[in-house]
């Protein structure tokens, strides 16, 4: 004999072949106890009752059926002898009148009761859903990686709006001193081109030769005399943009922690940056794990892979991947080889993180690495 188990918002029921009842465990009726059902089945968990249902049916020489894959392997885990069946046609049937059915063993009053529970229990579960979604630490990693992104996007018009403003009194720093973050600290620090003594300049962290430029410089330079009032609004500013950088910074670190802890053999492959960008594209780590290695490589370069389709251009070779030191940093007829390679093990890596959590970093960048050298040897 076989007995078809089906899990309804108001209970578990087990039906007979020809869809006659042989038993049920109805829920309570509050909207909450439903609503915690119904989020443990989207969750992938069947209901307590229904395994227990399972085991007396099977006591009595039932062969108990489901027809999710998941409630079939959780009761095999248990040790009840289930089965798999769907699409089955006893529970369709049985579903499209769990309404009528609910109402003729008195477990609701009426339709509109029956519709009301739902209604409740629905909207409970889905805020539910929600709020597990908000809290998940990859959810959190999607937004640290956006504002530190924001935070750097502002950072270099604030450094760009300094080259200009500071360029009517030094023009000729900014071809000496590139880096964006010294170019500011310079000013808020010294102000005037009179201040650029050595002895200044050193301890700034600049090289005695680049210090001997800069001085240089300053004696020679074709820069107008600004204004005590003027040099103090641009050092306010520039020692703003410096708190920016401090801000960015703190973010960088924030995010390297969270990303060791969300997707640790990613992680280790791809570097907390491009990791974090990585998952915040895809929409989550379970959605970057879903990815062929195929797509991962291209992620970031959507708007140049639309166009190729469009305009019949080469497609792109890399997207996000590009900003990975092995890819920016090797030859250009290299980087689609490397990119390829590294997008295969990073689909390797996030999928260990996202379905069995453990750390398989080392052998993956062993191999990746041995990869990469034969790659650069050709």
């Amino acid at each position: 004999m076989r007995a078809y188990i089906a899990e309804t918002p108001v209970g578990i029921f087990a039906l007979s072949e020809k869809g006659e009842l042989i038993e049920k465990k109805t829920f309570p009726k509050e909207p909450d106890a439903v609503a915690k059902r119904l989020s443990e089945y989207l969750r992938g968990a069947g209901a307590v009752e229904a395994f227990e249902l399972a085991e007396e049916l099977a006591k009595r020489g039932y062969k108990v059926v489901f027809e999710e894959s998941f409630l079939a392997e959780q009761a095999r885990r248990k040790g009840i002898d289930a089965e798999l069946e769907k699409p089955c046609e006893v529970l369709k049937d049985f579903r499209s009148r769990v309404e009528e059915i609910a109402v003729e063993l008195g477990i609701v009053k009426d339709a509109a009761d029956y519709r009301l529970l739902l209604w409740k229990a629905c909207t409970m579960a889905a805020s539910d859903a929600v709020r597990r979604a908000s809290e998940s630490k990859d959810q959190q990693l999607v937004q640290l990686v956006r504002a530190y992104d924001v935070v750097t996007r502002t950072l270099n018009v604030l450094a760009i709006r300094a080259f200009e403003w500071y360029g009517l009194h030094f023009p000729e720093l900014k071809k000496i001193v590139r880096d964006h973050i010294q170019f500011l600290r310079l000013i808020a620090e010294l102000g005037s081109r009179r201040n650029m003594a050595l002895e200044n300049l050193i301890n700034l962290g600049l090289p005695a030769s680049q210090a001997k430029r800069i001085i240089r410089a300053a004696e020679r330079s074709i820069g107008a005399d600004l204004s005590d009032e003027e040099l103090a609004s641009l050092r306010a500013f520039c020692k703003e943009a410096l708190a920016l950088h401090r801000l960015r910074e703190k973010l960088s670190d924030s995010l390297a922690e969270l990303a060791d802890e969300v997707a640790p053999n990613l992680k280790a492959i791809a570097g907390p940056l491009s990791s974090a960008r990585l998952i915040a594209i895809a929409g989550g780590l379970a959605n970057l794990a879903k990815m062929p290695a195929s797509r991962i490589q291209i992620l970031g370069a959507e708007k140049a892979l639309f166009r190729a389709l469009r305009t019949g251009a080469k497609p792109p070779k890399h997207g996000v991947l590009f900003q990975h030191p092995h890819v920016h940093g090797a030859k250009k007829d290299l980087r689609g080889k490397i990119a390829r390679l590294l997008a295969n093990k990073i689909a390797l890596a996030v999928r260990v993180d996202a379905f069995t959590g453990k750390c398989e970093a080392d052998l993956i960048r062993k191999d990746y690495e041995r990869r990469l050298k034969r790659i650069r040897g050709r």
